[in-house]
């Protein structure tokens, strides 16, 4: 089951195969270690046991012999809880002493339900106590992720930016370097040439094309970036430097012109198209404000072109025996164009 999923979360968008570049373990790390923090299904399968005990088929008794002798049609596939009286932390004495044998009933009934003065087992993973699944299957993968990736990247940072999701999941690939570039391409032997597709002088990686290409140069310092420092030699720092220096607003154009730079990679490559640095740029902050827009309950994208004079005018019905004409008009910058309609 992992294998399909892990199938089909790196098939391509044509419905190819795709390539896998990170293992389902290293997938399944939690977001704040550097993994997706997808399940992992052995483990929250073990964690599930812990949550229903049953009467018949686990050896929970006090005794070297912990299971039930008893066989009785009303305990078959019934867990222990049925033995409670309801709402309560109590045996239900009657029920248990009607239905077990003398034995298992003896043995059922020595067990302490209620909280005493005496030690007694606790879940140190809940605050309360009390064992649950999430709180398990999080200690599990705790004592693995421990030894899957050694960082301190600032995650957290990353995940809780205000930006669209497919943009942060740019930058987990990002950061990962497991983007398709023209050097990691040919690390999983596929025929490329390994020339940056836009500046066709150095070698493709996460960090040229998105750092220290001249395009991507230029994309910065209109951002008001200060050029690359020369000991910042993988995009994973340079981008631990950003998170540093900057603030929440700064850092969300950042990782948004690092997304408009990548898709405008693609263009080139795909459609041997692409636009300039100022272009990229305006892009990026457009589409942050619209999607920022569109998350604001508040916005209202009639009142937000209107000012107080403006707020007066509403639309009429015509008179009868009249006809009223409707105009609208647009200018489109990036294509040098203009449209307008009328409607009667």
């Amino acid at each position: 089951m992992e294998r399909i999923m892990n199938k089909f979360w790196w098939k391509g968008s044509n419905g190819g195969k795709g390539i896998r570049w990170l293992q389902w373990d290293r997938m399944c790390t939690k977001k704040s270690s550097g993994g997706m923090g997808f399940r992992k299904l052995q483990d929250f399968n073990v964690v599930l046991l812990g949550t229903t005990v049953s009467i018949t088929q686990d050896p929970w008794l006090p005794s070297s012999d912990p299971y039930i002798h008893t066989d009785h049609e009303a305990i078959r596939n019934r867990t222990v809880d049925a033995l409670m009286i309801t709402n309560q932390i109590e045996w239900d004495v009657d029920l248990v002493k009607d239905i077990f044998s003398e034995r298992d009933a003896q043995l059922i009934l020595s067990i302490p339900l209620r909280p005493s003065d005496m030690d007694s087992w606790f879940w140190k993973w809940e605050n309360l106590s009390h064992y649950s699944v999430k709180s398990a299957y999080a200690a599990i993968q705790e004592t693995k992720q421990n030894s899957c990736w050694n960082d301190n990247f600032p995650w957290k940072r990353v995940w809780n930016l205000k930006v669209p999701l497919k943009v942060k999941h740019f930058i987990w690939r990002a950061i990962r370097n497991i983007l398709p570039t023209k050097d990691q391409l040919l690390s999983r032997r596929v025929a490329v040439i390994d020339k940056c597709p836009i500046c066709n002088l150095e070698v493709e990686s996460v960090y040229h094309s998105l750092v220290s290409c001249q395009f991507a140069k230029q994309c910065w310092c209109l951002l008001g970036i200060s050029p690359v420092e020369d000991d910042q030699s993988s995009f994973n720092n340079w981008l631990s430097a950003m998170i540093q220096k900057c603030i929440n607003r700064k850092l969300q154009e950042v990782v948004m012109v690092c997304w408009s730079m990548w898709h405008n990679r693609n263009e080139i490559v795909w459609n041997q198209r692409g636009g300039e640095g100022s272009e990229v740029c305006r892009s990026a902050k457009a589409l942050l404000n619209q999607w920022q827009n569109a998350q604001d309950k508040s916005f209202d994208n009639f009142l937000d072109f209107m000012n107080q004079e403006d707020d007066k005018e509403r639309w009429e019905q015509p008179q009868e025996g009249t006809v009223k004409i409707n105009v609208d008009a647009a200018i489109f910058e990036n294509f040098n164009t203009y449209c307008w309609s009328m409607v009667a």
